[in-house]
């Protein structure tokens, strides 16, 4: 167990999240993706599996902090959102853009088009600096299967 471990809180929390975020057959979806565009190879690591081996190698997040509905729907695709909301320009600003700041060596792979759409308005907006940005992957969900296939 982690106290067994004299783990401190902050370490425990850290590996909750890593074990909990993107699991199952998120991760393996997540996994294939990232092996099938060479990142493993580029990172020196025999897969991107790896990456969930330390809570220091990789760190998972979202554009919005909290869930979006629009008319009672959970938001699939910001679209033209950005340009329109005001609240939604302020919190992927204050949110996403901030935190992937403070890690400025990080690459970033937005997973699905909100993700990309928004890591796209920051870059457009001098946010985010776009040789960090690896879009085009989709989001790891084993309902866009067909989609990952085709990808």
């Amino acid at each position: 167990s982690a106290l067994e471990q004299g783990l401190s809180d902050e370490e425990v929390l850290e590996q909750a999240k890593l074990t909990g975020a993107f699991s199952g057959e998120l991760r393996k979806l997540f996994v294939e993706q990232l092996d099938a565009v060479g990142f493993h190879r580029a990172m020196g690591v025999e897969t991107s599996g790896a990456f969930f081996d330390n809570p220091g190698d990789i760190h998972l997040t979202s554009v919005f902090v909290h869930p979006i509905f629009v008319d009672d729907k959970g938001l699939n695709s910001v679209g033209n959102l950005l340009e329109r909301s005001t609240l939604m320009r302020e919190s992927i600003i204050n949110g996403f853009a901030k935190e992937a700041a403070v890690l400025s060596d990080a690459v970033i792979f937005p997973l699905g088009r909100a993700a990309a759409s928004c890591c796209r308005w920051l870059v457009e907006n001098g946010k985010l600096d776009a040789d960090r940005v690896l879009a085009g992957l989709q989001h790891p969900s084993p309902a866009n299967r067909a989609r990952i296939l085709y990808f």
